[in-house]
């Protein structure tokens, strides 16, 4: 079998709750546990878009369809 990419680590810097956080996966694999409202629904569906295609757009970024948020390298 051929060896697939796992990502291992991922990084938010002032975007939505986070101020400065930064996530470890472990096989490529991450838990993102919290109580309702921390998060958690935002944060993936903010982080996946990029992962998969590296678009940073704030249209495919924000969850809610606004283009307020933005993504810097």
């Amino acid at each position: 079998m051929t060896e697939r990419w796992h990502a291992n680590r991922a990084g938010l810097f002032n975007f939505w709750y986070y101020d400065e956080e930064a996530f470890e996966f472990s096989g490529g694999k991450l838990l993102l546990r919290g109580s309702n409202g921390s998060g958690k629904s935002v944060t993936m569906q903010s982080l996946i878009p990029v992962l998969l295609d590296g678009r940073k757009s704030p249209d495919r970024l924000d969850p809610f369809g606004s283009r307020a948020r933005r993504m810097e390298d």
